[in-house]
């Protein structure tokens, strides 16, 4: 990989080792590849780092003073929120440790003196979910605020809903669901800004982006109110953005007015067992408004 290659461009990884020279080599090697690097040399003061901070990665040796390895990987893994991955690096790799490590939580072990190149490669891959999830947590939290303001709290989380449940009339799961549901709890985040003038979708869609978080979320929230229109992307987009389009439509149209459904059904715009679906969905939400007891 060339020199000026930053893989781990603003990940943050604490590295804790009682060895400062070894910690020293490693935290020089990833700060080179763009991480944020925070070291600790014992064990306590590695939970108390973790404890007060966000970390994309914790790389950490099993012998240290306080508190070990085994305990430090343990309490990462026990604490609530946002899971963090492990990386044990020991020169201590007989089979009993890597057993106990991989069971206090460790999501990969390397012995001592580590291959560096090896460990870039795992680093990245183990730290980019963690630090797409931060980034996530970040713009839901936004959102919240939004629909508290707002006073329609739970919206997001009701289309996600609806959106899970559309998506296996289309054969869609993995990571296509995935993109799905994270689109549809933020498909309105962009309201946060609405006395700007501008469109929400378009406003959340640059936010999205500029958080930094997946472009393929953003172009489906970028997308959302444009039914029965979709953007010239690959099919599989296509059919993302036309659930998230229904699942909208379902929440916010076709239940206060179920006659815009029925134009839509004689239109040809949806098929008989989408329609079906909707008719159950929309007339138990007239029984059963949201917030009702």
């Amino acid at each position: 990989m060339p020199d000026h290659v930053r893989p781990l461009d603003g990940r943050k990884i604490l590295i804790v080792d009682d060895d400062r020279n070894s910690s020293r080599l490693l935290a020089d090697f990833l700060h080179a590849k763009g991480a944020v690097i925070v070291c600790e040399n014992n064990g306590i003061d590695a939970i108390r780092r973790i404890d007060d901070g966000i970390f994309d990665l914790v790389i950490l040796d099993l012998r240290l003073p306080e508190e070990n390895g085994f305990v430090v990987t343990e309490h990462v893994k026990q604490r609530t929120g946002m899971p963090v991955p492990v990386i044990i690096v020991s020169a201590f790799a007989d089979k009993q440790n890597r057993i106990r490590a991989f069971e206090a939580g460790a999501d990969a072990f390397f012995s001592k003196p580590v291959d560096l190149q090896e460990l870039l490669l795992v680093t990245g891959n183990l730290s980019a979910h963690s630090c797409l999830q931060h980034r996530f947590t970040t713009l839901q939290h936004l959102n919240d605020v939004m629909e508290q303001h707002r006073q329609i709290g739970g919206h997001g989380e009701r289309v996600r809903e609806i959106s899970t449940a559309l998506a296996g009339f289309f054969d869609v799961s993995g990571d296509g669901l995935f993109l799905l549901q994270q689109a549809a709890i933020l498909h309105d985040l962009g309201k946060i800004g609405e006395a700007s003038g501008r469109p929400h979708w378009e406003t959340g869609a640059e936010m999205i982006s500029a958080g930094g978080y997946l472009e393929k979320v953003a172009l489906l929230v970028r997308h959302h109110h444009d039914f029965p229109d979709v953007p010239d992307v690959p099919q599989h987009l296509q059919t993302l953005i036309k659930i998230l389009q229904l699942a909208e439509r379902i929440v916010e149209t076709y239940n206060l007015s179920p006659g815009d459904f029925q134009n839509d059904v004689n239109k040809g715009l949806l098929p008989q067992n989408i329609a079906g679906f909707i008719m159950s969905t929309t007339s138990e939400q007239r029984r059963y408004p949201a917030g009702a007891p």
